[in-house]
């Protein structure tokens, strides 16, 4: 079973990688393979595992996903609406010269990563904080 699950992976890695080529998008075969191989290791199990704990590593993988899920909606969503008054364009302009050499371009873009990783750096924080208060309420609720 360990040897048709990372066959799978890999699969889903070849996929991904030939997106361009088959014209599938990488969201739906990743969701595909990924939903595919936890089905198979639920009906035909892993490595011994009983279904309970199958079924508690499932809902470990799905609060970690939903997680993820939520920053990444959050922060999409926080820059579009950045993106949508302007602010942006208007930074870019102001911080730009209409010349820019490339060793300065690289400086900015560095400052700017830099910048906006520790923002968001401080709303994963968040988000792993709502991650254990939902696991413990999942606990608490649901044993």
């Amino acid at each position: 079973m360990t040897f048709f699950l990372v066959a799978l992976a890999l699969a889903a890695l070849l996929l991904v990688i030939f997106e361009d080529l088959i014209h599938i998008n990488k969201a739906k075969t990743t969701l595909f393979i990924g939903t595919l191989s936890w089905l198979l290791v639920y009906i035909f199990g892993l490595n011994g595992l009983s279904h309970a704990e199958i079924s508690e590593k499932l809902n470990e993988n799905l609060l970690e996903i939903a997680t993820l899920w939520l920053f990444l909606m959050s922060a999409m969503t926080f820059v579009a609406y950045l993106n949508s008054r302007g602010f942006i364009s208007n930074l870019i302009q102001m911080m730009l010269p209409s010349s820019l050499h490339e060793r300065t371009l690289m400086l900015l873009l560095g400052g700017f990563a830099f910048l906006f990783s520790s923002l968001l750096t401080r709303r994963s924080k968040v988000s792993d904080i709502m991650r254990e208060w939902t696991k413990k309420l999942m606990q608490e609720n649901y044993p």
